[in-house]
């Protein structure tokens, strides 16, 4: 009707004026505040990339549209491979890059330093052990889970995820826990649930296991590979065991115990993961 046309235009006129408004204030406050610190006021997002994919690209759209205010300075910190897809997905697979392009003057992807990085998760993996549980580790009880972590690529924040479910499972189980496999296979967990579905699985043995880490057979990985064979135990099917030799098996059962003893531990180490739904 003429009067819902009449209001939408009203409508619309009143938006433009507040945003008008809006630029106008936002535009005095970024010069005052260039002039009292010779820099442009700087408004910084971090972890674009923790924000539903759709979202995050809607946000730099208005962004682009709303701010583009002289002295008003955007800092954006995202997974640029993730907003090409969210691009690809909403307006079409061509020029994903291109169109991001329009939304900024500069883009930088940070290097990353590895032996720095190393130690950070080895680090972070040690506060948050300490945090969440006590100061009752050794600190090759970090150095399981920050390798495993390392390895397999997580990242501060998975890492942290981790520590937090590590002290959850042994909390709840007093203490009393295979430490080398509940630290593997939570690191698979948060890593790649699909995959820890498959090593949940009675049939996933330690051949599947080594399939899966496929560690070098070299000096500089002989942590993980003294790791990965203190978890033998409890992966290896009875199949693989029949055809181990008495060196193999000496060398992967040396902590005590037999196999069948061990399938109960793999067994009860699967129950008690189940019964928290991270």
């Amino acid at each position: 009707t003429i009067n819902d046309a009449q209001e939408t235009i009203e409508s619309v006129s009143q938006f433009k004026q507040d945003v008008a408004s809006f630029e106008e204030e936002l535009g005095r406050l970024a010069s005052n505040y260039k002039k009292q610190t010779g820099f442009p006021l700087t408004i910084i997002v971090d972890e674009l990339d923790r924000c539903k994919p759709d979202y995050a690209l809607k946000l730099i759209e208005r962004i682009k549209h709303y701010f583009a205010i002289d002295g008003v300075c955007f800092l954006l910190f995202a997974n640029m491979e993730q907003l090409v897809q969210q691009v690809e997905i909403t307006y079409g697979p061509k020029r994903a890059h291109e169109y991001l392009q329009k939304f900024s003057n500069l883009q930088i992807v940070f290097p990353k330093n590895r032996e720095k990085y190393n130690s950070n998760i080895k680090l972070h993996a040690q506060r948050m052990l300490n945090y969440f549980v006590g100061n009752e580790f050794h600190e090759d009880h970090s150095d399981y889970l920050s390798s495993f972590s390392d390895y397999l690529n997580l990242s501060l924040r998975e890492t942290e995820m981790a520590a937090r479910q590590f002290s959850i499972i042994y909390s709840a189980s007093g203490g009393r826990v295979h430490f080398f496999a509940i630290c593997l296979i939570i690191v698979i967990r948060v890593k790649d649930p699909s995959k820890y579905q498959e090593v949940r699985n009675s049939n996933f043995g330690f051949g599947s296991l080594v399939k899966y880490l496929d560690i070098p057979e070299d000096s500089t990985h002989q942590n993980l590979l003294n790791l990965q064979r203190r978890t033998a135990p409890l992966f290896v099917t009875e199949s693989e065991y029949e055809i181990m030799s008495e060196t193999e098996k000496r060398r992967y059962f040396n902590f005590g115990g037999d196999r069948y003893r061990y399938e109960e531990i793999r067994k009860n180490v699967f129950e008690l993961l189940d019964q928290f739904k991270f």
